[in-house]
């Protein structure tokens, strides 16, 4: 068995109610991946932070073609609580957070590894705010 040298990178990703957005997330999601998987092994951790919709089902349709693992709240604990839980779960050497709801795009993932292989010890994003659009 040959041993890797890669670093293994979590991604956790905390959902409530997302079930209409899963098929947009994995398809980001696996696109992405296919570049980080040259220089990195991976792992994605779903928390479902206690969904009342199709979200947990959903999620559970994409596995064979998707590996991931979840962690299932028995009911809505909050973001917060998610991203703790999606943390402690995680094996990686490297975690990155990211909202489901593609809020943070999963092309970041690139962004944060490069700050991180340039020396950085924690990277964080920020929301620029696009003064074009309406408050609604």
């Amino acid at each position: 068995m040959k041993k890797t040298t890669k670093k293994l990178v979590s991604l956790v990703l905390p959902l409530f109610n997302e079930q209409e957005m899963l098929p947009l997330l994995f398809a980001e999601l696996q696109k992405q991946l296919l570049i980080l998987d040259k220089k990195y092994e991976y792992e994605v951790i779903f928390i479902d932070d206690g969904s009342t919709d199709q979200t947990v089902a959903e999620l559970k349709t994409f596995q064979p073609i998707f590996p991931h693992r979840l962690v299932q709240f028995t009911r809505n604990f909050g973001h917060q609580a998610a991203l703790l839980a999606g943390i402690r779960a995680a094996e990686g050497e490297l975690v990155i957070t990211m909202d489901s709801d593609l809020q943070h795009p999963p092309r970041v993932i690139h962004e944060l590894l490069r700050a991180y292989e340039a020396g950085a010890e924690l990277v964080f994003t920020r929301r620029n705010d696009d003064h074009s659009l309406s408050f609604f």
